[in-house]
Parts: C-alpha cells; structure tokens; sequence
C-alpha cells in the first residue's frame, strides 16, 4: 500500500494473490457467488486505498525526485494532469464497491464482512487523518497485516471452511515478507518524505538501521518458513525457499541501489519476491 506509480497494477495483483493464497489451503468447496462477492470486497478495498493514498500523499509526490514504477506516486495530482478531487471521487467509488461486496458477503457470513470493513477502516487510517499512519512509521506494519493477514483471511472464509493451522502457517512469514517489502519501497523516497514530514518506517530508523532492520526481517523470513514448515504441505516450503535468491537481491539493492536506475529494479524486485513468495506457497498447498 505504499504510494505507488501503477496503483491499478498493484492493488489488483496483490487482491488477487493472496486472496487466492488462501483458496487452495482450505478444506470446503467454492462457489462462485461466495467467490465474486469475497474478490470484489478485496479488490475494491485495496483500490481505494491506492486512490486514497495518491489524494494525501500529494505534496510528498509533488518534491519527489527518485520515482519509480512502485513508489514515489504517479504524480499525476500535483502536477495538475489530473484535478485532485479525481483521485478522491475514485476512492469513493472503490469504498461504495467495497461496503457493496461486504453486504453481499455477509449474507454468506458475517466474519468476512467484518473482515471487509477493518480492512477499509484500515485503508483509510494508513494515509488519510487523524491517524495517517504512513506517517508515524506504524502504516507499514498496518498495511502489512491487512494485505497479508486479513486479505488470506478474507479467502479462507469465502471458501466456507478455515484450516486456521494451515492459514497461520502460510501467512505469517508473508506478514514479515510484505513488511520488509514496504520498507525496500520507502528506501528510494527518503529525501522526499524527510522534505515534507513524512516519517515513514525508513525515515524514523535512518538508512543505516533500515538497511539493518530489512536484512533482519528477511531472515525472520526464512526462519519463519523453516520453523512452520510442519503445518504447511512439503511443497509449499520447498517452493518458498526457492524464492530466497529473489530476496538476497531485494536486501542487495536496499544497501546499494536506492537511487537512480537502480530504484527501479530495486521496487521491482521487492514485490517480485513477495509475489514470488506468496505463488509459491499457494501452489505448493495444490501439489
């Protein structure tokens, strides 16, 4: 949920990921009306946290000099391309979608709806007053939980039946992954949020200790993975530590390739690897 420069892109992909994580751990059947009404609220709520986030975040986006394909903001607002309200009125069209699919949802069960609402609440908590947790150095740890906690959570429940052993086993170290990724896409807007207040995680910690902190998380990572490996199909740890290349370059060019070029392959390669992650151990869960 950081400030991002394909927001369509990456609201979409994340929604559909790690809904579909849960999909494949649990144990009843599917059907589609449970499964369209669960997607919808997901997707339409990571949507308006992207819109939402682009609509607060535009005077950090407007002095912002080391944009990337996923972090910085698209720009579009301050620099006028686009009225500022649009990003506003697309949130509300996203939220309406949201509350929609979250009726729809509750008819099927009630824990989902409220699932959907926390997430949204959240949503809007992490850029938006009188929390904006962005800007205290929490909003990572919040969107964390919610993209990769609540989101399989939401997948899991549409399907009827949670596997709760199986849904913590998978989810958790995506939880640590997704932070260390919010903190890899914070990197490369360090002058930018300093300029204008924004203390996101990056910046509270100062890059020496973020680099340290995101190097930390990656192996909380791993032995994540290793300790839960009894609860989850042999597969899935198998393909998910196959992943660990992807993040030895993440925590790489978090030390070394913050700025330039070099940013863009860094962003791309810290949702790569969270992406990667999270396919990984989903497929495992079907083998």
């Amino acid at each position: 949920m950081p400030s991002c420069g394909l927001p369509g892109l990456n609201s979409w992909s994340g929604g559909w990921c790690f809904f579909g994580l849960a999909l494949g751990g649990a144990d009843s059947g599917l059907t589609w009306p449970h499964y369209l009404a669960g997607q919808g609220m997901v997707s339409s709520v990571q949507l308006f946290a992207q819109y939402v986030n682009e609509h607060f975040d535009q005077a950090t986006d407007a002095v912002t000099t080391n944009r990337t394909w996923f972090s910085g903001g698209s720009g579009v607002l301050p620099s006028g391309r686009l009225h500022e309200l649009i990003a506003l009125r697309a949130a509300a069209v996203a939220g309406t979608a949201a509350l929609g699919f979250g009726i729809w949802s509750a008819t099927f069960d009630g824990r989902l709806a409220v699932v959907g609402l926390v997430g949204l609440v959240g949503s809007w908590l992490y850029s938006a007053p009188p929390a904006r947790l962005i800007a205290t150095g929490a909003g990572e740890a919040v969107a964390s939980l919610i993209v990769t906690g609540l989101v399989p959570l939401a997948g899991a429940l549409s399907r009827g039946a949670v596997d709760w052993t199986l849904l913590g086993a998978l989810t958790f170290p995506l939880v640590l992954a997704n932070l260390a990724m919010l903190l890899a896409v914070d990197a490369p807007d360090e002058v930018a949020d300093e300029a204008t207040g924004k203390r996101t995680l990056w910046v509270r910690l100062g890059s020496t200790r973020a680099v340290s902190v995101h190097g930390g998380l990656l192996l909380a990572v791993l032995a994540a993975l290793l300790a839960l490996a009894p609860w989850r199909p042999a597969w899935s740890t198998g393909l998910a530590l196959a992943t660990t290349p992807l993040f030895a370059a993440q925590h790489y060019l978090v030390r070394y390739g913050r700025t330039g070029r070099r940013a863009y392959v860094l962003t791309l390669s810290a949702i790569g690897s969270l992406a990667a992650l999270a396919l990984g151990m989903g497929a495992g869960t079907l083998l």
